[in-house]
Order: C-alpha cells, then structure tokens, then sequence
C-alpha cells in the first residue's frame, strides 16, 4: 500500500476510539501497517504533503540552456565542465 490518506487515518482513529479494536487488527482491516496504526494513535502521523518543485534563483538560471558542443550535454551555456578541462588541459602544459 502507498501513503496513507487522512480519510484512511481517519477511519483508523476512529476504529481506535469507538471500537476499541488492537492495532494489529486494524492494521488487518484497513490495510495500514501496524507501525502506522501506531503513529496515528499517538498522534504522531501527519499527512503526506508533497515538495513543491524547488525554484532556482541562482546565476545559472539566468543563463541560456543549450547544447554543449563539446561535451554534448544538455547545459547552461557556456559550459563549465568543459571549461574547467580546458583550463586543466592548459594547467599541465607547463
């Protein structure tokens, strides 16, 4: 089974409270495991909340995205791995 959604941790609370049932029964019946089972009796479950896409506010963002000639990598141009291969390139020339 996946994420637990709050209708299923609801029904689970309730089972908890009105019946009074062991959480491996529960666990049975609902289809929660039975640490789940657990966390919701605690109170220590919270729903899953997905992550928002992150938003990148950093200099490379405000760079085109390109095909790297070289490398052939899809990045922000110009391309800074072949940039720094290049310079150690000519860093062992000497």
């Amino acid at each position: 089974m996946g994420k637990v959604t709050p209708h299923q941790a609801e029904a689970v609370r309730q089972l908890l409270d009105d019946e009074g049932k062991s959480i491996r029964v529960i666990s049975k019946l609902t289809g929660v495991s039975r640490g789940t089972v657990s966390r919701i009796a605690a109170g220590k479950w919270r729903p899953h909340v997905p992550k928002k896409p992150e938003v990148r506010d950093t200099p490379d963002a405000k760079r085109p995205v390109g095909l790297c000639p070289v490398c052939e990598v899809k990045v922000y141009m110009p391309c800074r791995a072949c940039a720094v291969r290049e310079f150690m390139r000519k860093k062992r020339r000497f």
